[in-house]
């Protein structure tokens, strides 16, 4: 049993921009996983694993860790590898968590682990984004390209009743008599899957005027732009925008830098910023009050945001009055 490193070690002062990856292998590819969701590394034992021969595409089994059973996902059957294994005794298991549950991988082997910056990470995009759907993003170090892979579109197909698919059902249940169709929300995410399913809900709830950005820098440019057409007609930054809702893990700028420099190079204080993450515990909340975060829930929470969006409107009017 290998212990993954300190997480106190791991994750970042807040906002700096920067991330640790995890470079990893399954065959001749190489892909990368957030440090910050990685719980263990095992070794392959199948001792620990109870098959499952009728389970979801993909699964393998459970397998006992920190006294539960978690779903073994093999990553060379989902991400569809053909390489061979070289050595089926050599696997290792990589546990990660993130949304509040514990999920376990089988890979071929751990490299190393890379401090980058945001900005060195490439978004997948284009032709390539329909052709690897499971990657968010990629990275390049001494010549070879790490594809990050975008764990939650992964697990919403194989458990979807535990991602942000499985959340909307209780979206139907959430009414007020606000009216939603007024507040203008800017949501950064680089999932194209989230933020389609994140704004389709937000749609069916009200919520009709809704800005994407597909990460921090392009959402904050978008916001120096705003300020300053606010500027030239005399007005304040909220009488175009309502509310912030970003993600934290993003190519070119992550969503705590994000958040610091809306605070203090924008110099807004009076507009919500609310972070979405899968990334979200009691560590991560005090960073993201460290940066300004006024709210932050965990994927797939949806029906969360609608109720914190309408509180912060709530507040906001009766400030006015």
């Amino acid at each position: 049993m290998t212990e993954a490193p300190n997480k106190r070690t791991i994750l970042l002062e807040s906002g700096t921009n920067e991330l640790e990856v995890m470079e990893f292998s399954i065959g001749t590819q190489h892909f990368g996983v957030n440090v910050a969701k990685v719980r263990r590394l095992l070794r392959w034992d199948h001792k620990n694993l109870t098959r499952l021969d009728f389970g979801p595409p993909g699964v393998i089994g459970s397998l006992h860790f920190m006294n539960q059973q978690v779903l073994l996902i093999d990553l060379r059957k989902v991400l569809e590898i053909a390489d061979p294994i070289a050595d089926e005794e050599r696997q290792l298991i990589l546990v990660c968590e993130f949304n509040h549950h514990i999920y376990a991988f089988v890979i071929d082997a751990v490299n190393r682990i890379h401090r980058a910056s945001w900005k060195s990470l490439q978004p997948v995009e284009g032709i390539l984004a329909h052709q690897s759907p499971y990657t968010t993003s990629s990275l390049q170090i001494d010549g070879r390209v790490i594809m990050i892979l975008d764990m939650e579109h992964i697990l919403s197909e194989i458990v979807p009743e535990q991602s942000i698919i499985g959340s909307t059902a209780k979206m139907t249940s959430i009414q007020t008599n606000f009216d939603r169709s007024s507040v203008h929300i800017l949501f950064a995410e680089d999932s194209a899957m989230i933020r389609k399913i994140t704004v389709e809900q937000l749609n069916k709830s009200g919520f009709t005027n809704i800005t994407t950005k597909n990460n921090g820098k392009l959402a904050f440019e978008y916001l120096q732009e705003l300020q300053q057409k606010a500027r030239t007609e005399g007005k304040q930054l909220s009488d175009y925008l309502h509310l912030v809702l970003s993600d934290i893990e993003m190519p070119e700028m992550d969503g705590l830098t994000f958040c610091r420099m809306f605070r203090q190079d924008l110099g807004v204080k009076n507009i919500p910023f609310v972070v979405y993450s899968s990334l979200i515990n009691d560590q991560m909340a005090t960073k993201c009050k460290s940066v300004g975060a006024n709210a932050w829930m965990s994927k797939p929470e949806i029906d969360k945001i609608v109720h914190q969006i309408d509180l912060f409107c709530v507040q906001a009017a009766t400030t006015a009055v």
